[in-house]
């Protein structure tokens, strides 16, 4: 009886709603979230004994190991000023198109000059390693880029238009997964021209990025390579190509796009990304993002199976062919890419909600009930995944327990018309009248036609 009453009540929402937009089925709830659902994003917690340093105190630490990098034509001609680090006694690391087009290469410090060249190139990356014999300053220490979360406090240290030691802090603000086990840093921090190459730096000072490029289009959109690349330069041969064929350029360009949320041009630079790097499965998957969000879903499939079959340890590129066999009611697929998703990261909470949403939908509600507490004990305070766990409970007639949760997920966001709506009907199978008419009187102030369904099949019949 809950599962033909649930169906009648999701058909009747999904009436009243567009089917879903794209943050909606990244989360994994889909038709059955009423409203554009976004999670408050989880910033990185402090477990740490010793305090943030300041970035005056970063400055005084680093900038002994900073370095201007200039390449020279075959004229003698500056042709290329950028930043680099100094990784250990006499080695420099900086952006590879900072110094592909020099003949001759100087690394300068504190009004001296010191001649260079390149020893190791990951074209690919925009990374490359100098060899500095004579230069005698102190060597970086390193940190982890992957232990950054969006909102941690980064502070930038190069050497804009070749002016030596700039400072510019800032925040992390979205992490790039590129499918592989790393991300590209994208911050808040000012990287100006002649900062590539630079050193990106955590609130302790240590190394995490190598400061990159800034996106033409604008919106502050600054990018870092993760320190952890430079682990494995060694061995690169010294080879370089064009700017259009390097993972950074296309990660970089199209970010800027996807920022704007210009899906047509995001889809353009993709096509062209895979015509030219074919077994690239961050390609593959940023095509199918482009096609996901312009609503062209068989599409989206091809491509997001074509990037997992290309790069089968990417988690994301999981979860997006989930969420998109998911929209297109492939639930057995959806299921089957979300389990492999989690088994990738037990630890996303996301990928647990996506997958207990996909549950819901078959109708296992125990099913999706158990995958969703997961999700919960990994983020507390996501209302959506407190609205999916009532509604399952609702869904199996346990109204108690629904409550319960409901007034959790309206008490985490107040103005989420769904909850709202699930909260009154878990009222109404539990008789409280009064509740159904409160949780009522908050839908009338948010969504009129969620009200009047809330009105029909639980306050009008007597």
């Amino acid at each position: 009886m809950w599962s033909v009453c649930l169906g009648k009540q999701v058909n009747a929402l999904r009436t009243s709603q567009a089917s879903g937009s794209r943050i909606a089925r990244r989360l994994g709830i889909g038709l059955l979230v009423l409203t554009s659902i976004v999670a408050a994003p989880t910033f990185a917690q402090s477990s740490r004994s010793t305090p943030a340093k300041t970035p005056q105190q970063i400055f005084a630490q680093d900038s002994p190991s900073i370095v201007v990098v200039v390449a020279y034509d075959a004229s003698g001609n500056p042709a290329e000023l950028g930043s680099g680090v100094v990784i250990a006694q006499g080695q420099v690391v900086t952006n590879c198109h900072v110094v592909k087009k020099g003949v001759t290469l100087r690394v300068k410090q504190n009004g001296s000059q010191y001649p260079a060249t390149v020893r190791y190139a990951d074209a690919d990356r925009d990374l490359c390693q100098l060899s500095v014999p004579r230069l005698t300053a102190p060597s970086i220490v390193m940190g982890d880029a992957n232990t950054l979360q969006p909102g941690a406090d980064v502070v930038a240290i190069g050497a804009p238009e070749g002016l030596e030691l700039t400072i510019s802090s800032g925040l992390v603000s979205s992490l790039r997964d590129l499918g592989d086990g790393t991300k590209i840093i994208q911050t808040t921090a000012a990287i100006s021209p002649g900062s590539s190459g630079g050193g990106l730096f955590d609130d302790q000072g240590r190394l995490v990025g190598i400061t990159a490029a800034q996106s033409e289009e604008g919106q502050n959109l600054n990018f870092a390579l993760p320190a952890n690349w430079i682990a494995k330069l060694p061995g690169h041969p010294v080879t370089f190509q064009t700017a259009e064929t390097s993972l950074v350029y296309w990660v970089t360009t199209i970010s800027a796009f996807e920022n704007k949320k210009d899906w047509n041009a995001v889809l353009d630079h993709a096509r062209r990304w895979v015509h030219v790097k074919p077994q690239e499965g961050l390609a593959w998957d940023t095509l199918g993002e482009a096609y996901e969000n312009l609503n062209q879903l068989a599409a989206a499939k091809t491509a997001y199976e074509q990037a997992v079959k290309l790069a089968p340890s990417f988690e994301w590129a999981w979860k997006s062919l989930g969420q998109t066999y998911f929209a297109l009611h492939q639930y057995a697929a959806a299921n089957s890419a979300f389990e492999r998703a989690i088994k990738l990261n037990p630890n996303d909470e996301k990928a647990w909600l996506r997958l207990g949403g996909n549950y819901f939908f078959l109708h296992q509600y125990d099913a999706a009930k158990s995958t969703i507490e997961q999700a919960i004990k990994l983020n507390p305070n996501d209302e959506g995944a407190w609205m999916m766990l009532g509604a399952s409970d609702w869904a199996s007639g346990r109204c108690a327990a629904a409550q319960s949760e409901l007034e959790q997920a309206t008490m985490l966001d107040s103005n989420d018309a769904g909850a709202w709506w699930f909260l009154g009907s878990t009222y109404h199978c539990q008789g409280n009248r009064d509740g159904v008419i409160e949780a009522y009187k908050h839908l009338r102030m948010l969504n009129s036609k969620l009200a009047d369904k809330l009105f029909n099949s639980a306050i009008l019949p007597q």
